[in-house]
């Protein structure tokens, strides 16, 4: 729901928001090209001159930073020391989605189930955008399945309802699901984050 969330925290407030892709960002040189794409600056010159004109853009007003897929920097120690010293200034509010914990760098939330009406709806969504299928008839056993089975958590969700290309109902899938648990979570259907936990954990 990368999307969603980033269209609710740009239309949120009256602060700017700069989103940043971290996904594959694993040396400090990178993330400050990544910082200085997202403020729509090229960046030219030796690694710090290029990291201070990217820290005095992002410093010159109030905004809020988000940084997507974080956990891919963690290779470097260094990108470390960069958080602090972005954390650390008084006009900036920086959000991060990371599959690791940041210890000592970061106050770290875990990402809550959703509510069971929002939990059905990615369910269909992702249902259908797997394989073109039409809405599920037996919403019902679908709410059901979703609340006592997935516990409304987003990335079971997702992972479950993209097998909608193996199974044509609903109730296929519930038996499916009754029979393998979560290594029906494990197989391979994707390679992105949202659709193969193989990916998403790795």
């Amino acid at each position: 729901c990368n999307a969603a969330l980033r269209e609710y925290l740009k239309g949120g407030g009256a602060k700017p928001v700069y989103w940043v892709a971290c996904e594959g960002v694993r040396r400090r040189g990178v993330l400050i090209e990544r910082l200085g794409q997202a403020w729509g600056v090229n960046l030219n010159g030796s690694e710090s001159s290029r990291e201070e004109l990217a820290l005095g853009i992002m410093f010159a007003e109030p905004a809020v930073l988000y940084l997507d897929n974080l956990e891919d920097t963690l290779e470097d120690p260094d990108v470390a020391k960069l958080l602090q010293l972005i954390g650390r200034h008084a006009s900036r509010h920086v959000l991060a989605s990371s599959r690791e914990e940041l210890p000592g760098i970061a106050w770290n939330a875990g990402l809550l189930p959703l509510d069971l009406d929002t939990a059905v709806e990615l369910f269909e969504t992702q249902w259908r955008a797997s394989s073109d299928r039409p809405e599920i008839p037996d919403k019902p056993a679908l709410r059901q399945f979703v609340d006592l089975e997935l516990s409304c958590h987003p990335l079971s969700i997702r992972l479950v309802a993209s097998h909608s290309t193996d199974y044509a109902e609903i109730s296929r899938l519930i038996q499916a699901w009754k029979l393998h648990r979560n290594r029906l979570e494990a197989l391979p259907l994707g390679q992105d984050r949202l659709t193969s936990l193989e990916v998403s954990v790795t």
